[in-house]
């Protein structure tokens, strides 16, 4: 489900005074899984479009939200879920999940009927087992037209590669 059919159907109940339990189970509860950039932005675009229901939590491995980012940009941030009902949950991993939510490393549960994924990048293995190029973190090293450093014929793309003539 997307966030554009989310809205429509969360909308278009409220317009006509619906209570929240008879909405789609998408729209019960979600759980955004990364607490980077992109998670806190996705957790705050839901509440947005949702409004104060379903119940929203944010959920990060790390002892903190935004940890590649500086303390003061992470109290910031902090205010503004907080002042928007956003669950926050910290230095927990998700370890399963099913149709009820998602069960976390401390044997705790997050009510959540779908959930969103948004964590930071990594190099699959296949790459690690090759005989082609790679960077430090095991992401495929490319040319600017996106062909491999090593083989013509090889072209990558995404989170899997890293560009030669930008590293970073």
């Amino acid at each position: 489900m997307t966030l554009n059919q989310i809205d429509r159907n969360y909308a278009g109940c409220r317009h006509l005074g619906c209570d929240p339990a008879h909405l789609p189970i998408a729209l019960r509860g979600v759980a955004v899984v990364g607490g980077g950039a992109g998670g806190i932005e996705l957790a705050l675009a839901l509440r947005a479009r949702l409004g104060p229901t379903p119940p929203i939590a944010l959920v990060e491995r790390e002892p903190r939200l935004l940890a590649d980012r500086s303390p003061a940009v992470a109290r910031r941030a902090a205010r503004a879920w907080s002042q928007r009902g956003i669950r926050v949950v910290l230095g927990r991993a998700v370890v399963a999940g099913d149709d009820e939510g998602l069960e976390l490393d401390d044997g705790s549960r997050i009510r959540a009927h779908r959930w969103l994924w948004v964590t930071g990048a990594f190099a699959p293995p296949l790459f690690a087992h090759s005989q082609l190029s790679t960077d430090a973190a095991g992401f495929l090293r490319v040319r600017e037209s996106l062909e491999s450093v090593d083989c013509a014929d090889l072209f990558a793309a995404g989170d899997c590669i890293s560009l030669e003539h930008a590293p970073e």
